[in-house]
Parts: C-alpha cells; sequence; structure tokens
C-alpha cells in the first residue's frame, strides 16, 4: 500500500510479519487496526459464539527412505534447504474426495472424511483424507489459525470461499517468556482470556495473512449453505494438503441438483464429433462401429465392465443408430492365423490412413485398389465380392512385416499375423483425430485364463492414490 503525504511516498506494509500490531508505526498496518466503514454484523460479534474451531497448522517433516515404498503414494514438498514436507491443518493433510460432495455426497465413502476430533485409526503423523468439519446452518462461528510453522519471514494468506468473515484478533503471545506459539498455549491463552478480541467494527475480509509464529481470531455467520474450501493460498501448500472444507448445513438445505448435470467421471458428452475443413461435422466408424472407450481398462478390470458395453459388426446394439459407439472388440482365439482386410470407403482426395496394431507385427501381403476399372468407389461389398472371385491380390513370397501400414485411398490392405500374444491389443488409425473420434477397434487375443494375474495392489480405475490410512510404522 503506498500512500501520499506532502507529494513525497512511503511504503507502509499490511499486516507485517513481525506482527507488532499493539502500537501505532510508521512502517506497517496489522490488518486488526483497520476499522470496518461499513455496518458490522453485530449478532456475529456476540461474547460467545455457537461454535468455536481452533486450527493449528504446520509442515510435517518426511524421512525420505519413507517416501518410496512400494504401493504408497505421498505428496510432498521439497524445499530450499532439503527437507520433503507436507502440510498439516489440526494434524491432518487435506486430500481430494473421489467425487465433488456438493454434487455427489452419496458417492464419497463416509471413510474419506476426517477431522481433528474423528482422525482415521493408524492414520499417522502424515495423516492424509478429506479434512471436513461440519458446522450448523445459521451458526456464529469463531476460527483460531494458530501457526506452528514458524519459519522466519513466511506468513500464510488463508482464504475462505463462500463468505467473508470478521477479523476480531491477530497477533502474538503476550507471554514474552513463549518463543513458539503452538495450539496447547493458544488454548491456554484463550482460557485466561488473554487471547485477544478487538470486536470494535472489525474489517470484513476473505483472506487474511497469519503472523509468523502468531494467530488470527475470525468470526462469520454460517448463513450459505454447502461445502466451502479453507485453505493457504499459496499454491505449493495447498497441493500438499494446506486446506480443508466447512460443510455447512445439511444436504436438506441445498438446492437440488440440477438435471443431466455432470457427474465425476461423466464429462464428456455421448456423442464425439470433429469439424472438417469443410465444415463436415465427421465420426469415425470401422465395420459401422465407432469406438469408445470402456469405464475401466479390460486387462485389469475386465469383470467391471458391463457385457453390453462391446460390440463387433455382427453384433451392434439393437438401437445403435448410424453413428453406432460402443466399445468395439473382436475374440480372436490364442494362436490362431488371422487375416485382415481393411478397405478404405472414406475415399478422400490425397489421404491414406495409417493404421498401427499393437501387441503385435502383421506381414502386409496386399495392397492397391480394385482391378475392374468401372468401380469409382471402393466398399465393402465390392471387396468381399472380389475376394469370393480371387482377385484380391495376396503376395506370400517374402511379404514385409509391419506394425503401421497406410491403406490406399480408394483401396484395401491385406494383412496376416499369427495370434500369440494374449491380451487386448488395439488397432487404430494413427491419425489423433480419427481416434479421439472413435476410427480404433480392439483384438481380445486369448482369454483371461491365458493372461498372467493382476499383480497384487494393481492401481484401479477411480483409485489412483492410496488408501486413506498411512503406514503405521510412520
Amino acid at each position: 500500500m503506498v500512500i501520499y503525504l506532502n507529494n513525497l511516498s512511503y511504503s507502509q506494509i499490511l499486516n507485517p510479519l513481525d506482527a507488532i500490531c499493539d502500537r501505532k508505526r510508521q512502517d506497517a498496518i496489522c490488518v486488526s487496526n483497520l476499522k470496518n466503514a461499513k455496518k458490522v454484523d453485530k449478532g456475529v460479534l456476540v461474547e460467545r459464539p455457537d461454535v468455536k474451531i481452533f486450527l493449528p497448522f504446520r509442515f510435517f517433516v518426511y524421512e525420505p527412505k519413507t517416501l518410496f515404498i512400494p504401493n504408497t503414494y505421498n505428496r510432498f514438498l521439497v524445499v530450499p534447504s532439503g527437507d520433503h514436507l507436507t502440510s498439516l491443518v489440526d494434524e491432518i493433510s487435506y486430500i481430494s474426495p473421489p467425487a465433488p460432495p456438493l454434487s455427489q455426497i452419496d458417492d464419497v465413502p463416509s471413510e474419506y472424511f476426517c477431522n481433528g476430533d474423528n482422525r482415521p485409526p493408524n492414520c499417522g503423523p502424515n495423516c492424509e483424507c478429506t479434512h471436513m468439519v461440519d458446522i450448523p446452518l445459521g451458526a456464529i462461528v469463531e476460527v483460531v489459525l494458530v501457526d506452528e510453522v514458524q519459519q522466519v519471514n513466511l506468513s500464510h494468506p488463508f482464504h475462505l470461499h463462500g463468505t467473508a468473515f470478521y477479523v476480531v484478533g491477530l497477533g502474538r503471545s503476550p507471554d514474552k517468556s513463549i518463543k513458539k506459539i503452538n495450539l496447547k498455549h493458544a488454548l491456554e491463552l484463550d482460557r485466561m482470556g488473554m487471547l485477544e478480541r478487538d470486536f470494535s467494527k472489525p474489517p470484513l475480509k476473505d483472506t487474511i495473512a497469519v503472523p509468523n509464529n502468531g494467530y488470527v481470531v475470525m468470526r462469520f455467520r454460517a448463513d450459505n449453505p454447502g461445502y466451502w474450501l479453507f485453505h493457504c493460498h499459496f499454491l505449493f501448500h495447498i497441493v500438499i494438503g494446506m486446506n480443508l472444507i466447512f460443510h455447512i448445513g445439511t444436504q436438506a438445505d441445498l438446492p437440488p441438483v440440477p438435471p443431466r448435470f455432470p457427474t465425476c467421471g461423466d464429462h464428456v458428452p455421448p456423442f464425439h464429433f470433429i469439424v472438417a475443413s469443410d465444415a463436415d461435422h465427421l465420426v469415425s466408424l470401422i465395420d459401422e462401429v465407432s469406438y469408445v472407450s470402456p469405464p475401466s481398462p479390460m486387462l485389469s478390470q475386465y469383470n467391471d465392465i458391463p457385457e453390453e458395453y462391446y460390440c463387433n459388426g455382427d453384433n451392434r446394439p439393437s438401437d445403435c443408430g448410424e453413428n453406432c459407439q460402443c466399445t468395439h472388440k473382436i475374440d480372436i482365439p490364442l494362436n490362431a492365423i488371422v487375416e485382415v482386410v481393411l478397405v478404405d470407403e472414406v475415399q478422400q482426395i490425397n489421404i491414406s490412413h495409417p493404421f498401427h496394431l499393437h501387441g503385435t507385427s502383421f506381414y502386409v501381403i496386399g495392397l492397391g485398389r480394385s482391378p475392374d476399372e468401372h468401380i469409382k468407389r471402393m466398399n465393402l461389398k465390392h471387396a468381399l465380392d472380389l475376394d469370393h472371385r480371387g482377385m484380391l491380390e495376396r503376395r506370400y513370397q517374402k511379404p514385409s512385416l509391419k506394425d503401421t501400414v497406410a491403406v490406399p485411398n480408394n483401396g484395401y490392405a491385406v494383412l496376416r499375423f499369427r495370434a500369440d500374444n494374449p491380451g487386448f491389443w488395439l488397432f487404430h488409425c494413427h491419425f489423433q483425430y480419427h481416434i479421439v473420434i472413435g476410427m480404433n477397434l480392439v483384438f481380445q487375443i486369448g482369454t483371461l485364463n491365458d493372461l498372467p494375474p493382476v499383480p497384487p495392489n494393481f492401481p484401479r480405475c477411480g483409485n489412483h492414490l492410496p488408501p486413506i490410512t498411512s503406514n503405521s510404522e510412520w
């Protein structure tokens, strides 16, 4: 903040790190010294609030050897000193829930949530869970932030979503013998009436910097129901857990979720397309099917995928329509000799589609266009007729071995391979913009019995983070 006086400017620090706020200063102004120019909600400034929440915050320092244990994933920040840190608020490091609580609270298991009074058993000193504090709707709330980090020249700016708050107290311990403030000392000061509060026109804020080795006392009326994030505004502290949620009210206090509101995991619309240079809106089809990915990986979570997701040219859903979208999968017996004939019905001038097969290479034994010069446009019916008459040319003399082949414009390619590598193998056009609109399919070679077992503790779709409890030995 810059003040101009007698045409000279000098700077004053707002909310100084040293938190000396009990006297007038020329170099700094504490937020607690500001006065509100607007009408103050006096109901918020009663002597005894309905809810009082003490929130100490600090860092937990990892031993590096504990960070790289199989099947665990611990977030951390490496600071200039070389320490590996995670953030704690009331001894909890916040992690996001698997679904948004506001619109999908029933999809979040109750064991994900925790707070200082309800920590998961064996959570460990780096306790990770979705830190949430329940607050009754309409309650007068007092929050006391206590800086246990106490890093020199650092004050943490805390921001509250959903409502503003009055700053009624800010400073350090009046006990000069106390070198480092902590939760126990803050509670003792509060019990003795020494945690200073000033109810005379306190400033209204949505962000407040907590003094280094100090505290802030804030008040607000919880009249906006919802799930509101309260967090340090340093991004690198947010990502390691210096956050929590204030849950104000109950689900009954919230408006209903709008019809067809997107759910977590369902942000892509059911119809995908690209806009071509001539402004046509296109989707890709292979054997009249446009590929969409299944909800889980087939290789490791096959049993989680409903059977109706799968389809192929001989087994299309009854109501699929012209832009039939499903998980295009063709079953192939293990060790079978397979021939694939690709027929270009796109027939766009100056473009040939490069098809790539995962999991195995293939021999290119045929490639060309129709020998019938009267045929202007190649299609499946004509390719089948050529094959029936022995006119779909194949060359078996030392065919080239490839994993990608460009299908000639208005032509065909004939591929051969031995299906000796069990699994689910993607076969797709290698133009990315064709992949995303469905020019793919999966060859399932063999059965699940031909595959090695899924490794223990292998990550699952939708569950890439470890359980919310940590190694109890830490």
